[in-house]
């Protein structure tokens, strides 16, 4: 069975760490999530490992738009801008995508095909005006925490990891182009974490990805740590529970002791998982048809984990 907020709660009252009080409750949920979050904070685990697969589209251009300085509307002619494109860029001027700056699209009216951006226009108004629609932005999955490390089949393999986003920005700004891209980025904000891409995708492509997640957000008695239900997680939660209250409480030796134990009892969860084989879901290349490449999984015989 799945180690629950509830068992949590009895190893700690076993151990009269906290009463019964409503305070205490809030303290059990607090201290959980502490525990989840050093569990992760420790090192990558295979039992966090997930795997996403996102489509990048390519640059849409059809008709032209209106567009009026210092308004962030933008109306449509011959278009057929799709509710899909939010979260995307518009890039206007004339011709391809030009040395300007990208607005990013707040909502679309489909069907009146007008558009609200995030900023206001900064540039001259008229009507006819070329522009491109582009994904360079790709949405990660919410509990999202670092890019697994990429094989040599990987297509993040063939590509620049930008460590500073800064400079992938200043890329985007000062060289815009289409192609297939060779530089990327993650960016973690306060309501969604993304990758970029540079240059932008000159065409629609299937990317896969494998990730590793942050546990899940405790708040109930149900709710569980995330980990796969073996004998071994019970033992590593509450080794990782014990260093976390040592740390707290200053013990640094305790910490350390009780760190060493919970590292054996998760890699103990890893070895027990198993490699999907070469028949099964995994991940593939940029470009779609790639083979897939090694995963681990818990579920069943070719379910993958969500």
């Amino acid at each position: 069975m799945a180690y629950t907020l509830a068992t949590f709660k009895a190893f700690l009252r076993d151990r009269n760490v906290l009463d019964s009080s409503a305070r205490a409750e809030r303290d059990y949920v607090r201290i959980a999530n502490g525990v989840s979050t050093l569990i992760r904070s420790a090192r990558t685990w295979d039992f966090d490992k997930r795997f996403a697969t996102q489509w990048v589209y390519a640059p849409y251009s059809t008709g032209t738009v209106t567009v009026t300085n210092g308004s962030a509307t933008v109306t449509g002619a011959g278009t057929a801008f799709t509710a899909a494109m939010v979260g995307r860029f518009m890039w206007l001027a004339s011709g391809a995508i030009p040395s300007s700056i990208p607005y990013e699209i707040l909502t679309v009216a489909v069907l009146t095909q007008v558009v609200t951006l995030k900023e206001v226009f900064v540039g001259t108004s008229g009507s006819g005006v070329a522009y491109q629609v582009t994904n360079e932005r790709v949405a990660l999955p919410a509990r999202f925490r670092c890019l697994e490390k990429p094989d040599r089949g990987d297509w993040l393999y063939r590509m620049q990891p930008c460590k500073d986003l800064r400079d992938l920005f200043q890329l985007r700004l000062a060289s815009p182009s289409t192609g297939t891209p060779f530089c990327y980025g993650v960016e973690i904000t306060s309501t969604a974490p993304y990758l970029w891409l540079y240059p932008v995708p000159g065409e629609a492509a299937r990317l896969s990805l494998g990730y590793y997640e942050w546990g899940p957000t405790l708040a109930t008695d149900l709710d569980d740590f995330g980990l796969p239900a073996v004998p071994a997680a019970q033992d590593c939660i509450e080794q990782y529970a014990l260093a976390y209250l040592a740390r707290q409480q200053g013990k640094m030796d305790e910490f350390q002791a009780s760190m060493a134990f919970a590292s054996q009892y998760a890699t103990e969860i890893c070895s027990s998982m198993r490699p999907i084989t070469e028949d099964e879901p995994g991940r593939a290349p940029y470009r779609p048809g790639g083979t897939a490449q090694t995963a681990y999984i818990t579920a069943a015989p070719g379910v993958v984990e969500a």
